[in-house]
């Protein structure tokens, strides 16, 4: 069986806002989205969700009956959070660049963090004879893709992943994953 990864669809924001946590509205029109990702999935999901709304309403689309799983949201940018990227301090941005990795924002989170608990629930239901999809945030998905391709975290962020993309990844043996990027 499979885990699908699947990111929310466009939120409603200016592209130029920091948000991670911050619970944005999607943007108009997600719904012709929703279909196309409904009808690239396997039936018979076991789906778990990211309590974000962005992630709970494609969740609510996909399947009439998911879990949500804390360990599935997206990282905190901590005081940051709504703010334009040209409001933070740049001393701030500067420090959290220097190792975005490691480093966290203020009263944030750092993606090593996000990292032990993204791949904490992946390794709990790995090897599930289930169909699973986590609907979930590029954070997230990036996370889970350099557990599973293993790949150094701080090159992980090359990989671009659009909005609505979704990635299927079977265990070939322990540790040894084939993933297929289905929709990008």
């Amino acid at each position: 069986m499979a885990i699908y990864l699947i990111r929310h669809t466009k939120v409603d924001c200016e592209g130029s806002i920091c948000y991670g946590r911050s619970d944005f509205e999607l943007k108009k029109g997600y719904e012709s989205e929703f279909k196309l990702i409904k009808d690239l999935l396997p039936d018979n999901l076991i789906a778990y969700s990211s309590p974000l709304k962005r992630c709970k309403l494609l969740a609510d689309y996909i399947t009439d009956n998911y879990e949500i799983v804390g360990n599935l949201i997206e990282i905190d940018f901590g005081k940051w959070e709504g703010l334009s990227w040209n409001q933070i301090p740049l001393e701030e941005i500067n420090i959290w660049s220097s190792d975005y990795v490691k480093n966290k924002p203020p009263m944030g989170e750092s993606f090593v963090t996000l990292h032990r608990r993204a791949t904490k629930f992946f390794k709990s239901i790995e090897g599930e004879n289930e169909n699973i999809c986590l609907i979930t945030h590029a954070g997230v998905i990036r996370s889970l893709l350099s557990y599973t391709l293993h790949v150094p975290l701080k090159h992980i962020f090359s990989l671009k992943l659009n909005y609505g993309t979704i990635i299927k990844i079977d265990t070939i043996v322990d540790n040894i994953y084939n993933i297929e990027f289905i929709k990008l």
